[in-house]
Order: C-alpha cells, then sequence, then structure tokens
C-alpha cells in the first residue's frame, strides 16, 4: 500500500501534466522542391552551407537552384500535414523566412508576403500563420503547402525557412 503522502503528491502533478506544451517544426532542406515556370519543371536543389551576411539557422538549410549566374524566377515548395486534433490546440504557428535576392510567400494560396524589392537575405522575417494553418482527418486529408516565389538579380538564389508550431 502507497503511503498517503506519496498519492498526494501524486495528485499535486496533475495539474502539470495538463499544461504540457509540444512543438513541431517544418524545415527547409532536402524535402524542399524546386519549381521553375521558365523551364516548365522542377529543378534539382542544392543545399549550400550560408556564409557571410546570410541567415543562420542551426537545423534549416539554405535551398539554392543554381550557384551560376542565372535569372529566373523559381518557387520553393513544401507540404505537411498536421492532424485536425493538433491544429484544435494550436497555440502558435510563426513562419520564419528569407530569400535572396526578391520574394513573395504564399501559405495554402494565402499571400503572406509580397513582393517588395529589398533584399531580406540577412535577416528572418516573421509572420504569424496560425489562421492559415489547415488540420487533416481521417474524413478530410490536406495537405499544407508553403510557396516562397523568388526572383533572381542574376547571381546566386536561394532561400531558408522554418515553421515552428507549438501545440497546448
Amino acid at each position: 500500500m502507497f503511503p498517503f503522502s506519496t498519492l498526494l503528491h501524486f495528485f499535486s502533478l496533475l495539474p502539470l501534466a495538463q499544461t504540457c506544451v509540444s512543438t513541431y517544426t517544418v524545415l527547409s532542406g532536402p524535402r524542399t522542391r524546386c519549381y521553375s515556370p521558365t523551364l516548365g519543371g522542377d529543378l534539382p536543389t542544392i543545399l549550400i552551407p550560408a556564409g557571410g551576411d546570410w541567415v543562420h539557422d542551426a537545423e534549416a538549410q539554405w535551398v539554392w537552384w543554381t550557384t551560376s549566374w542565372t535569372c529566373d524566377t523559381v518557387t520553393l515548395k513544401d507540404t505537411f500535414v498536421l492532424a485536425q486534433w493538433a491544429v484544435d490546440r494550436l497555440t502558435s504557428a510563426i513562419l520564419k523566412v528569407t530569400a535572396d535576392d526578391f520574394f513573395q510567400v504564399h501559405l495554402n494560396g494565402v499571400p503572406v508576403k509580397g513582393f517588395d524589392w529589398t533584399y531580406h537575405y540577412s535577416a528572418y522575417l516573421v509572420y504569424d500563420i496560425a489562421g492559415i494553418v489547415r488540420g487533416a482527418s481521417e474524413a478530410n486529408y490536406q495537405e499544407n503547402e508553403l510557396e516562397v516565389t523568388v526572383v533572381s538579380d542574376c547571381v546566386g538564389e536561394g532561400a531558408i525557412y522554418r515553421i515552428e508550431f507549438t501545440f497546448a
């Protein structure tokens, strides 16, 4: 038989269990697809370590589609699925993104950032996307699609992003 004090200690911990926080992160990297409207198809991506003034991220990787001097507009795409129960418990959904050169961002077809013809490759731009994220269930399978469209200035072209989800 348990001592009464052990039982009381167990019950005192129950409120802590209800405040458990979980996280999930989507990162740019090998899973990122690269589409060129000019060529009419997917391009191979190149993962290049950041250097110089570029954003450094311990987990996300810069995704480039060329290392040569090329002029093009390319869309980097990533898809991910979140269960509806997770979306129902979502406390925050933060997209951090930047690119070299000019870029715009859509999540599930909703504009998050438009072109503003300014370089942003040295710092993440941060957006709250909690109202745009879709949940999937057994009866209603839905993917979330992130699109980062990058316009080149004919030198190096790439992007980096991370999405951080927190659930209660």
